[in-house]
C-alpha cells in the first residue's frame, strides 16, 4: 500500500468495528486491542500499551520503518506481520 499521497483518515464515530487512534497513525479495532492497520509510512513506530494483537499487515509496505516499540500488553502478531519492500522482492524484517 503507498501511503505517501495520503492527507488523512477518517472513520465514523458510529462505526462499531473500527477506531482511529488517539494519534491519527493506527486503524484499531473498535476494543482498541487489536491494531488493524498503519495510515503512515514513518521510520519510528511506538505501538500503543493496551494493544494485544497486530493484525495480518498491519505493518505491511512501510518502506521507511526502522524502529519498532512493541508494549508488555502484546499477546500474538499476525501472519505477514512486519514486511518491507526493497526493489521487487519483499523481505521479511521481523
Amino acid at each position: 500500500m503507498d501511503r505517501s499521497s495520503l492527507q488523512e483518515v477518517t472513520i465514523d464515530p458510529d462505526n462499531p468495528y473500527i477506531k482511529m487512534s488517539d494519534d491519527g497513525l493506527f486503524i484499531l479495532s473498535k476494543s482498541g486491542k487489536e491494531l488493524i492497520a498503519t495510515v503512515r509510512d514513518v521510520e519510528e513506530i511506538t505501538v500503543p500499551e493496551g494493544i494485544t494483537w497486530i493484525g495480518v499487515d498491519a505493518l505491511h509496505g512501510l518502506s521507511k520503518l526502522k524502529t519498532i516499540h512493541l508494549p508488555f500488553s502484546l499477546m500474538g502478531i499476525g501472519e505477514n506481520r512486519i514486511r518491507k519492500r526493497d526493489n521487487r522482492d519483499d523481505k521479511d524484517i521481523s
